[in-house]
């Protein structure tokens, strides 16, 4: 299940018009988001199982600023509910973690941005 999770959530930024992969392959067009797994938890008690898949988007811009991050993951977080129609088995999404961080190579201009979603299952799937 933590594929096809990973895959809608792919899909959902991909329909969104963001360049985004799930390699560490640099690419040329900005903003360039990359998707990488975080963690992931599993509980089961009597008939109930209770996932947590964690998904970190990494986002590379080259605005000089964050605004371009706060907007993809406040565009990307408004989308969230149209994933967990699609999959019935989220039960909660949460932007877990937020940072925005300094591009070392280029000094405190330019940013790169860590969000972290975090999607809580629960079913028998």
């Amino acid at each position: 299940m933590f594929q096809t999770i990973k895959q809608g959530f792919y899909e959902l930024v991909k329909k969104l018009g963001y360049n985004v992969s799930d390699n560490g392959a640099y690419r040329n067009q900005f903003p360039w988001l990359m998707i990488r797994t975080a963690g992931a938890s599993s509980v089961k008690a009597l008939d109930v199982r209770i996932d947590s898949y964690s998904l970190a988007l990494d986002i590379f811009s080259t605005y000089n600023g964050e605004q371009e991050i706060l907007n993809i993951v406040e565009r990307i977080n408004g989308e969230l509910p149209n994933m967990m129609t699609q999959f019935p088995q989220i039960q909660f999404v949460e932007l877990s973690t937020f940072k925005i961080l300094n591009d070392k190579e280029t000094g405190p201009v330019r940013k790169h941005g860590v969000a972290v979603f975090r999607f809580t299952l629960s079913g028998n799937y």
